[in-house]
């Protein structure tokens, strides 16, 4: 579980709309999402980042939800967004078994802990999936997320 005494909750603060400076971020074609995070508030602001630049959203608890959810949909999901660390099936091991089920299925991955306290330590060593500390700016997520999903992408790190 999140030690909330240690850990940064998400606040609208934290998603706020990118600066007028930032550069424009592509609108989405209504890509379906799978946004998995235990804490509701969290899911709740990738939901309304993510809808509001076009993208689809299906919102999951956990990993078990996830398998639940990408089950009755497989090949409609166009990329999941997991945290690290959460009840019942850790991101990573939620990847695995999503990659059993869509081997080319696009990751993202997000963890509030830091490397020392469970954060992106817990992905195999060999991960290239990418991956976003939070507390993150909206415009890291929909960045990361138009990469993800290039037809073309490379495999630069």
């Amino acid at each position: 579980m999140l030690n909330q005494e240690t850990s940064h909750s998400a606040s609208a603060s934290d998603f706020a709309p990118a600066s007028a400076a930032s550069p424009t971020l592509p609108r989405a074609n209504g890509q379906l999402i799978l946004v998995v995070d235990d804490q509701e508030n969290i899911r709740d602001l990738l939901a309304t980042v993510l809808t509001d630049h076009g993208y689809r959203i299906l919102l999951a608890v956990d990993g078990d939800h996830a398998l639940t959810v990408f089950k009755q949909q497989p090949g409609s999901i166009a990329a999941v967004i997991t945290d690290l660390h959460m009840p019942h099936t850790e991101g990573g091991s939620l990847a695995d078994l999503l990659r059993k089920l869509r081997a080319d299925l696009p990751i993202l991955f997000m963890s509030g802990l830091n490397e020392g306290a469970g954060g992106r330590d817990l992905l195999p060593s060999s991960s290239k999936d990418p991956f976003l500390m939070k507390p993150f700016r909206p415009v890291a997520l929909l960045e990361a997320i138009h990469r993800m999903l290039q037809p073309h992408r490379t495999a630069q790190a």
